[in-house]
């Protein structure tokens, strides 16, 4: 039986990059709620050692909206259509590039003093690490 690579769809990373955190917000229609929430994620200190990425997931935003998002360091992946809360989250996950992962809602801010940063693992298992504020 032979298989076949097939290449990755262009909005999966390949990449990961070391003590990045990739935070993914999935959002529609709530552009007040979104800026606030992205506002709170890029002043939160302090940062994680591989700096961070935001990902966020919309099928509503308009291009002007979109460019505003933009201008906080956002990557935006848009979808045609109904996205529903999971699908998104899922989507962001794969298009991160970050060793690990931030799921925030929209509505979500983070505390100024926030530790976007990785901390060890609790579990004995050195593989899994959670992320996690103080």
């Amino acid at each position: 039986m032979t298989s076949q690579m097939r290449s990755a769809p262009e909005n999966v990373s390949l990449e990961c990059r070391t003590d990045m955190v990739s935070v993914v917000v999935p959002s529609f229609s709530r552009l007040d709620r979104l800026m606030q929430c992205l506002d709170s994620v890029v002043r939160s200190e302090p940062q994680p050692p591989g700096g961070i990425e935001v990902i966020v997931i919309t099928s509503t935003y308009s291009d002007d909206e979109v460019a505003e998002i933009e201008k906080l360091g956002a990557r935006v992946v848009r979808r045609d259509g109904t996205v529903w809360v999971s699908e998104a989250r899922n989507i962001g996950a794969g298009a991160a590039s970050g060793e690990y992962l931030l799921f925030l809602d929209d509505d979500n801010t983070l505390a100024p003093d926030c530790t976007t940063g990785p901390c060890p693992s609790r579990s004995g298992v050195p593989e899994l690490a959670v992320v996690a504020s103080s």
